[in-house]
């Protein structure tokens, strides 16, 4: 491989270490608050009436205390009386889709790299022997 070739490679390399930390770092921040807790604590809270509002995704519960601080949990595969036992205590709800199956940004990059590399690899060489076909075609 040539030395374009190989600051090509290592530029990409480079980017997508870059974005896998900003991916990272960026899941973390937005988790940094949050007290995870227990499924069976969730309800005795909402029981209380100590949650305020909750955000259901999939089967991820999170969502604030009437105190003022957040909390994250999990949900069992079927609770028919969740949603029933949050209306009953006043408790917001909001629902949105899962995420499981939705590409992230580092996950859409390291396609994009790769089938970069394909396609630029027989360009690549076909530049690297350029020259040599065409002393040969002369010759």
């Amino acid at each position: 491989m040539n030395s374009f070739g190989k600051n090509l490679a290592l530029w990409v390399i480079i980017i997508l270490l870059v974005f896998l930390l900003f991916n990272l770092f960026q899941n973390t921040a937005q988790r940094g608050n949050q007290q995870e807790m227990n499924y069976s604590d969730f309800l005795n809270d909402v029981a209380r009436h100590q949650v305020s509002t909750v955000k259901i995704q999939g089967n991820s519960i999170s969502g604030t205390r009437t105190s003022g601080g957040s909390f994250t949990t999990y949900t069992p595969t079927n609770d028919p009386d969740l949603v029933k036992t949050l209306r009953d205590n006043n408790v917001q709800i909001k629902v949105s889709p899962s995420e499981e199956g939705v590409p992230t940004l580092f996950s859409m990059l390291v396609v994009m790299a790769v089938v970069t590399t394909l396609a630029t690899a027989p360009l690549l060489d076909l530049l690297a022997k350029g020259p040599v076909l065409r002393e040969a075609e002369a010759g």
